[in-house]
């Protein structure tokens, strides 16, 4: 824990937190709207586009779940 006049050291966290999920994550992609195929003017509707990555998959806490936009099964990552 940093002292007093020390600072925290973010790159050295943000280096084991990288290694952690290289080594431990899940291999899964994220889903982005992109623009349609059209003219900028008129562009369309949007293409899905995924963008492959690894990532820590998480449970929800249980306070967090509604039924609704939560629910009991989902995830987060």
């Amino acid at each position: 824990m940093p002292t007093q006049g020390q600072s925290f050291d973010y790159l050295r966290a943000q280096a084991s937190a990288l290694r952690l999920i290289d080594k431990f994550g899940q291999a899964g992609a994220i889903v982005r709207d992109g623009p349609g195929a059209g003219p900028e003017w008129d562009p369309g509707e949007p293409i899905p586009t995924a963008h492959i990555c690894r990532m820590a998959v998480l449970k929800f806490d249980n306070k967090d779940i509604d039924g609704t936009l939560i629910k009991a099964k989902d995830k987060k990552g």
